[in-house]
């Protein structure tokens, strides 16, 4: 059993060498990840990755500004995973790239033929990968009035070895009209001088700053400073995990401009209706 597991993960792994720990919850670990590796190919082949929309709402005024673009995945019974379910996975078999693509693709295609903003998820490694980053500047330089309504997410957390590289793409996003937001702001290990180097316009308030809000006054001090910072450079805060009626009020105290979260609106299959969409800028 170990060594046929052994065998399949090496034939996963770019260095062909997989060696199996023997204790039970190794080999169940294993074979999860054997499972789901297996549903992600299936889920490509069979075009089962798809997007659920997020509300983001105005703290301003409680109407949706815009929409978050999230993966799912559905197998072939029809469970649907969530992106912590194969997400990691699709990175150790050299397919994340392949999933955001696919996502790009869904929502460009949404947007086409829907009114509204969205934003989507994009790592380091996709939007500086020469490719992908030409895809994305063919397709929106065809559709520029799609490129005015899409905000690129990229995770604060990503290690960004090349900030000038970095820097460059996003400028020439900017300059086709998207919008950048720094997404999980906090959480990581980067630290505002590295926000100067990037024209953004976001910045995705991290949900472990924000879920204890309410009575975490460390995290209300780190929120602060986050604040005062995007102020001074004409940046636009968004809360993100605002699950309860406490941590909104308080959200909206600190003066953060949007909010997004289960309390106000969970991820579903359409963005909301049309009529609240005509609030959108």
């Amino acid at each position: 059993r170990n060594a046929d597991l052994a065998l399949r993960l090496a034939r996963q792994s770019l260095s062909r060498v997989s060696i199996i720990e023997s204790s039970e919850d190794s080999v169940k670990d294993y074979e999860n990840f054997l499972h789901m590796s297996q549903v992600i190919h299936e889920g490509i082949e069979l075009d089962h990755f798809f997007p659920f929309f997020q509300p983001i709402f105005s703290n301003a005024d409680g109407s949706v500004k815009k929409h978050e673009a999230l993966i799912r995945l559905s197998d072939r019974l029809g469970t649907i995973y969530q992106p912590a379910a194969f997400l990691g996975v699709a990175r150790r078999i050299h397919l994340y790239s392949t999933l955001t693509g696919i996502m790009f693709h869904k929502v460009m295609k949404y947007m086409k033929e829907h009114p509204g903003r969205f934003s989507v998820n994009i790592s380091y490694e996709d939007f500086t990968d020469h490719n992908f980053n030409q895809l994305i500047v063919r397709t929106l330089k065809d559709n520029p009035e799609i490129a005015s309504r899409l905000t690129f997410e990229i995770l604060e957390s990503e290690n960004i070895d090349d900030q000038e590289k970095a820097a460059r793409v996003i400028s020439m996003l900017s300059s086709l009209g998207c919008k950048i937001a720094i997404d999980d702001f906090g959480s990581g290990y980067a630290n505002f001088d590295y926000l100067a180097h990037f024209k953004i316009d976001y910045l995705k308030i991290d949900g472990s700053l924000i879920r204890n809000i309410d009575n975490d006054e460390n995290a209300e001090a780190v929120v602060e400073n986050i604040i005062r910072y995007a102020r001074k450079r004409n940046l636009e805060t968004i809360a993100e995990f605002v699950h309860s009626e406490a941590v909104h009020e308080k959200v909206k105290e600190l003066g953060i401009d949007y909010s997004q979260g289960f309390y106000l609106g969970r991820p579903e299959r359409t963005p909301v209706s049309d009529e609240n969409m005509t609030t959108f800028e």
